[in-house]
């Protein structure tokens, strides 16, 4: 069964149908990996990477709603700190997740009424910016409601490669946005956290006791007509770089 993929691909597909092929694939490629083999009782992370500008997002969500089809109620999605790109990200989580009739409930960071209220009766996504002051905030909303208690979180960061790793690990000691989204991930009972990003080579550098590096990776291939490097710069983009 599979009523929060199939209702996000009719949603997908009524504004671009040429996406719900490629969205299919990978969501049950990835489930098949890695949502149908965790065991519920540890802190799993893995990396989702692909192409800059290549749909990215658009295949995060097709995860998050296979993940939902096996099980997962409780699903965060953090983006940069940036308000016109959190906007965007909760505006298409909303129209393509949200709804009553098979769908999400998808909540933004003002939303803590509803957060309180609404329950888990159907998947809850919360769509924050990376920022201290909002992931503190949400942090302890979780931690104090007794619904979240001992339910599995399914974490996305987007762009996890900007600002979500430890800045100051060469001073011994931790920065902000890194201690917060790991007191959110692992006050959960159990976790798969999925880093996602276009340029990974700051994760996957990453040291075993960093606690931050993905223990594995999953390739998102772009969507049929994404034009990158070398539709623009030829066959030779690979040799701009001098020095």
């Amino acid at each position: 069964m599979s009523e929060f993929l199939d209702n996000y691909l009719k949603r997908v597909g009524a504004t671009n149908p040429a996406l719900v092929e490629a969205l299919t694939k990978s969501a049950d490629e990835f489930a098949k990996k890695h949502i149908d083999t965790f065991d519920h009782n540890s802190h799993v992370s893995g990396l989702l990477y692909g192409h800059v500008q290549s749909g990215k997002t658009g295949q995060m969500l097709a995860i998050a709603a296979t993940a939902a089809d096996r099980g997962f109620k409780f699903f965060i999605l953090v983006t940069t700190d940036n308000v016109i790109l959190h906007k965007q990200t909760l505006e298409r989580a909303k129209n393509f997740l949200g709804g009553f009739m098979a769908g999400f409930n998808v909540l933004g960071e003002t939303d803590e009424e509803a957060f309180l209220t609404r329950g888990l009766s159907m998947p809850t996504i919360l769509v924050l910016k990376k920022n201290p002051g909002v992931l503190k905030t949400w942090a302890n909303n979780i931690a104090t409601n007794p619904i979240y208690k001992d339910e599995p979180l399914f974490l996305l960061d987007d762009e996890a490669d900007a600002s979500s790793l430890n800045t100051k690990v060469n001073q011994k000691d931790q920065s902000t946005i890194n201690m917060l989204l790991e007191k959110i991930n692992k006050q959960a009972p159990s976790s798969i956290y999925l880093h996602v990003t276009a340029t990974p080579q700051s994760l996957v550098l990453q040291i075993e006791v960093s606690g931050w590096k993905p223990q594995y990776s999953f390739y998102l291939p772009p969507n049929k007509g994404y034009l990158g490097g070398d539709f623009f710069y030829g066959e030779d983009s690979k040799n701009l770089i001098e020095t």
